[in-house]
C-alpha cells in the first residue's frame, strides 16, 4: 500500500517521493531523476508499477536529450537505481512521456513524443527488466508532426483480448 509521486519544478528538475497508507511521505534514495528535464510545459516523465509483482517501478523521463532515460525503483529498499538509456535516439529532444501497465503481467507500454511531435512506443518486459527488441513490442515510430506543444494528443489502453 504505497505509491510514488513525481514533479517537475520550475528549474526542470524531476523529484520523486513515496507515500504509504499512514499517510506518510518518504524520500527515496536517488529521488532526483534528472536536474535538467525538457523545458516545455509537457509532462516530461511518467512512471508505472509492474502490475503483478508490484515491487519494481520504471520511471521514464527526458534529460533534455534525444535519448529517453529511465530509472528502476525498488520498493523494498525505497530507492531508484542508476540512470539508463531506454532506447536509441528519437532524433530530437524527448518532450513528453506516458506509461501504462498491462494488468495481467509486468509489461508496461511506454509512449514518447519528441519536440517535432513524433510519436514512438516501446514495451518494457517486466519479466527480464528490459525493453523488447523485436516484434510488435519493440521501439516503433507511429507518426510524425502531431499538434502544437501545448496539446495533449496521445494515450494508450491495453486490450485484454
Amino acid at each position: 500500500e504505497e505509491w510514488l509521486s513525481c514533479q517537475k519544478d520550475a528549474s526542470n528538475d524531476i523529484y520523486c517521493f513515496r507515500a504509504n497508507s499512514t499517510p506518510s511521505w518518504a524520500t527515496p534514495t536517488n529521488n532526483i531523476l534528472t536536474p535538467n528535464s525538457d523545458t516545455g510545459i509537457q509532462r516530461s516523465f511518467d512512471l508505472a508499477y509492474e502490475a503483478t509483482t508490484g515491487t519494481d517501478v520504471i520511471a521514464v523521463y527526458s534529460d533534455n536529450t534525444a535519448i529517453p532515460k529511465y530509472r528502476l525503483y525498488d520498493a523494498p529498499t525505497n530507492s531508484f537505481g542508476a540512470q539508463t538509456s531506454l532506447t536509441t535516439t528519437l532524433s530530437v529532444v524527448l518532450e513528453t512521456v506516458r506509461t501504462r501497465s498491462l494488468p495481467d503481467n509486468d509489461d508496461i507500454m511506454i509512449l514518447m513524443a519528441n519536440t517535432n511531435q513524433d510519436l514512438f512506443s516501446i514495451v518494457w518486459d517486466g519479466s527480464s527488466n528490459g525493453v523488447y527488441t523485436s516484434g510488435g513490442r519493440a521501439r516503433t515510430a507511429h507518426g510524425i508532426s502531431g499538434p502544437t506543444d501545448t496539446d495533449f494528443w496521445f494515450d494508450f489502453a491495453w486490450d485484454k483480448f
